[in-house]
């Protein structure tokens, strides 16, 4: 777990019984965003988690709405599911589908619990990441602030044997929310430091998993197009990014290395590191928000929540075939997480 990083709050939430009949049981509605690795496995998590919080089909009724990767498909599906009865809370998983949830559900006053958003406020989702009891919104947000990723990425490059000791970084990202979100966000944590370029080339967004193959092909393209510009890629949130489809192309595609990752699978397959949020901690964390609120606390009072279960990982390989430094206490952050393991090594 890595700790330290920047002030984490730990939120404990009390763990109430439930006295709900079968004839009166709590609607909860999961909404998803698309079949992703990461998304899934938050989904289950939170599903899991609701029932070892009480929430069994004796009591509850719990609903999936699966986007495709089309906000108009999640809209649409939930408005259909609004006119047949009203929910006791929604929980949405990643941007598309938490900005459809509020744009359909937003001033009906049902509770909102997002999770596995990058950018809440920048998409629209909230307003500020305060409380605001006037607000059924709130949630998690998915990722680890860019200047801090940066900053922890530069203190593993600065040691790297370069000309000039500059550092140029390409970005191809989608024209998905939090994809744009995070070009945006990482553009002004670089424009402060010295010898530091942002180069990032945004591409359209199609529906996953429809889209996958016409935006791999515009990955392509502008890898080919920007290898000799940058030293090293960042990899984008957003559903293209957690394709593992993505980060192997740039893996063949390209001569230089991923500096940053988002997938613990890319840095196993050659990234040099990640910090994230832990697989299905983000869906966990959810469930324990939305029986806060079933619970009796309004949606409004609850601050939006930092990740609590982050996770760092290094390849070892590539960090030494680049001449880079991981700094000790960082690597001491990533417990068995440095890969190849040693039991990989023949």
């Amino acid at each position: 777990m890595l700790k330290n990083l920047f002030p984490f709050f730990v939120i404990l939430f009390p763990v109430f019984s439930l006295s709900l009949s079968a004839e009166d049981p709590v609607r909860i509605v999961i909404m998803e965003t698309m079949p992703v690795h990461a998304l899934l496995a938050n989904v289950d998590a939170c599903t899991r988690e609701l029932g070892s919080l009480g929430y069994t089909s004796e009591n509850a009724e719990i609903v999936h709405i699966k986007a495709d990767g089309s906000r108009e498909k999640a809209e649409d599906e939930l408005g259909q599911l609004l006119q047949e009865s009203k929910p006791d809370i929604i929980i949405s998983f990643a941007t598309l589908a938490s900005q459809a949830a509020v744009n359909v559900a937003g001033a009906t006053g049902i509770p909102i619990v997002f999770a596995q958003v990058s950018d809440p406020v920048g998409s629209g989702i909230v307003q500020s990441m305060d409380a605001h009891p006037e607000s059924s919104v709130t949630g998690i947000i998915y990722t680890i602030p860019r200047e801090v990723k940066l900053f922890h990425a530069i203190s593993v490059f600065r040691y790297a044997p370069t000309e000039d000791h500059s550092l140029r970084i390409g970005f191809i990202h989608s024209s998905y929310p939090s994809s744009t979100g995070a070009a945006r966000e990482l553009q002004a944590a670089a424009a402060g430091l010295a010898g530091v370029e942002i180069i990032s080339q945004e591409i359209p967004y199609k529906a996953v998993p429809a889209g996958i193959d016409e935006m791999l092909e515009d990955v392509k393209r502008y890898v080919k197009e920007l290898d000799s510009r940058i030293d090293y890629w960042w990899e984008p949130t957003g559903p293209l990014g957690q394709l593992n489809e993505y980060h192997r192309l740039i893996m063949a595609e390209s001569s230089k290395p991923i500096l940053f990752a988002i997938t613990l699978q890319s840095v196993i397959d050659g990234a040099v590191m990640t910090l994230m949020s832990a697989d299905g901690s983000a869906g966990a964390e959810a469930a324990h928000l939305a029986h806060k609120i079933l619970s009796g606390t309004p949606a409004g009072s609850i601050p939006i929540q930092d990740p609590q279960d982050v996770t760092a990982a290094f390849n070892r390989d590539t960090i030494l075939k680049n001449g880079l430094v991981v700094p000790p206490g960082l690597l001491s952050l990533a417990a068995g997480n440095i890969f190849p393991r040693m039991s990989d090594i023949q």
